[in-house]
């Protein structure tokens, strides 16, 4: 069932579970991959499994606030007179928030908004800073919820709030092997 967006812009609070249903929208049925000919095989394989990635990054955020579309932020922060379009932009750009784009929208972890501000929280940016210039928004966004060596296979997402040097400090290092 999806998210009713009258409902979504009105919310007072983030609440994890009310935001995006979008695995409900979206499902994802291997079976339904078309096999006639290869080169439109290969590019629906990649959506296919691009959609399957977005499935499980939807999966992997739910527990922390899920995943937010970027035009329903810019509603909620007009909402609270806590910003606009351009706002959002800035800090994007700036490399302050972390989104992807899927499907033609792009997509905001929750966790890394403040809950009165709706801006990004000082880790998140402490934290962005540190995978700058070695992943992009969809690197970034599974990284964050990946069993991570350095951090005793836990993800760094749940240790974000309470071990943030350790975050930092593997956040470090993995840019530093990702760029090579």
């Amino acid at each position: 069932m999806a998210a009713d967006r009258s409902q979504v812009k009105s919310m007072p609070m983030l609440e994890p579970a009310s935001w995006t249903y979008a695995a409900d929208e979206h499902s994802y049925d291997p079976q339904a991959v078309p096999c006639e000919d290869a080169p439109t095989r290969f590019a629906v394989d990649g959506m296919a499994q691009r959609d399957a990635a977005f499935i499980a990054l939807l999966n992997a955020y739910r527990a922390t606030g899920g995943l937010l579309r970027g035009d329903d932020l810019i509603h909620l922060m007009a909402s609270r007179c806590s910003g606009d379009h351009a706002s959002l932009s800035s800090s994007i750009a700036a490399g302050e928030i972390l989104c992807f784009d899927w499907n033609q929208t792009l997509w905001i972890p929750v966790f890394q908004l403040d809950r009165e501000s709706l801006g990004a929280t000082t880790a998140t940016r402490r934290l962005l800073a540190e995978l700058s210039g070695a992943f992009d928004g969809w690197a970034a966004a599974h990284w964050l919820v990946a069993a991570n060596a350095w951090l005793g296979e836990c993800t760094p997402l749940e240790l974000l709030g309470t071990h943030l040097e350790a975050v930092l400090d593997a956040a470090r290092a993995d840019s530093f092997v990702a760029r090579g």
